[in-house]
């Protein structure tokens, strides 16, 4: 497949484009141009991390090296996934799942071992954690900046292509959306109230299913009403607008765009962080998120002295590695998201319960899958 990629009449992509830094620049402000088709055409992993771009870092954004990476690793839950079918089919538990269940989990399973969220999870590695400062049970309606988010390797998926594993809700779920759409998986994301997962959508079903917890959990909706704090009304009026629906290219990208205002306000570039959050508004006009931002910006620190409630009065330092990450072999990689569905003979699909225990990857561990009653 080639390594460019025409969005529209005037403009388009290459991976030599995105190889400088003002490659990169030009590219994000295409992004903002784009509608909902142009926008569709582009691997969602891509646009993440376009949206990266000029942000602090502890490893330097090399664009095209995450995009081969990608790729390999889509091929590796492919392979993953092909050698874990036979234990599917031989489960004979009568509600383990139709085989896309199967196909997604198997994806979500063989990524967090390969990228190291599993380990993370299970506490079996040294690597950075991201503590959840990001939770606010207080309810005001106003909340940051937040430390945690000053490095962008936390909040965009280059940090969980990283030997250091930096991520969380907000970039697991894209992850494991960039390499299930690489592989033909209709994997949208989905938003809660701070709180990110992903759905299978196709003609036949629908299911959710969340690897950003400690155990791949497949819960329904109502699961996240009220779990961390209690909804505000305004978040209430967003459930099925906003929150719980599946996320168009242009609410991905205004998403991406918010996230990269949280990282901005937390290294105190607050106007870069306005910008970025207002085109996200005008974006998503219907995320309670977004004018939650803007008002914290605009009412708490944009003055010197409303600075000083921070702590800091300079952003605080991004570690430096102390070794150089490995580097991989420059490798093209398309921009263009590939559809190459499992070669597995398809079955009519089931509605899956989730009352079962799935064991189809290592069999000596049991992933407690279901939902509340």
């Amino acid at each position: 497949m080639g390594n460019s990629m025409t969005v529209s009449a005037g403009s388009h992509f290459t991976i030599g484009d995105l190889r400088t830094e003002q490659g990169c620049r030009r590219a994000f402000d295409r992004l903002l141009e784009m509608d909902d088709e142009e926008l569709g055409q582009l691997d969602v992993g891509l646009v993440n991390l376009l949206c990266a771009v000029d942000l602090p870092s502890t490893d330097p954004l090399d664009i095209p090296q995450c995009l081969a990476q990608l790729d390999e690793w889509a091929e590796y839950a492919r392979q993953e996934t092909i050698k874990g079918f036979p234990r599917y089919l031989a489960n004979p538990n009568p509600d383990k799942g139709s085989e896309n269940v199967y196909r997604l989990w198997a994806l979500m399973h063989a990524i967090r071992i390969k990228s190291g969220i599993e380990a993370k999870f299970m506490g079996e590695t040294d690597c950075e954690v991201v503590n959840y400062e990001m939770i606010d049970t207080s309810m005001k309606p106003t909340g940051g900046p937040y430390k945690n988010r000053v490095n962008s390797q936390v909040s965009f998926i280059h940090g969980l292509l990283s030997p250091r594993c930096l991520g969380c809700c907000a970039s697991n779920p894209v992850l494991f959306a960039a390499i299930g759409r690489r592989l033909g998986y209709p994997v949208k994301i989905i938003l809660t109230i701070q709180h990110v997962y992903n759905r299978w959508v196709d003609a036949n079903e629908q299911f959710n299913m969340d690897g950003s917890m400690k155990y791949i959990g497949g819960d329904e909706d109502h699961h996240y009403i009220d779990r961390w704090r209690p909804w505000r009304p305004m978040e209430r009026a967003a459930l099925n607008k906003s929150v719980h629906v599946p996320l168009t290219p242009r609410q991905e990208l205004a998403t991406f765009l918010f996230g990269r205002s949280i990282c901005l306000s937390a290294n105190l570039r607050f106007e870069e962080a306005r910008e970025a959050c207002e085109i996200a508004r005008r974006m998503f006009p219907d995320l309670p998120a977004h004018s939650d931002e803007l008002e914290t910006i605009k009412t708490f620190f944009t003055t010197r002295e409303n600075q000083k409630r921070l702590g800091w009065l300079n952003p605080p330092s991004i570690p430096t590695p102390s070794s150089p990450p490995p580097s991989a072999p420059p490798r093209q990689s398309s921009v263009v998201q590939a559809s190459r569905p499992l070669a597995i003979t398809p079955q009519p699909p089931t509605i899956p319960s989730f009352m079962s225990v799935f064991t189809w990857g290592n069999p000596s561990i049991q992933y407690v899958y279901k939902k509340e009653s």
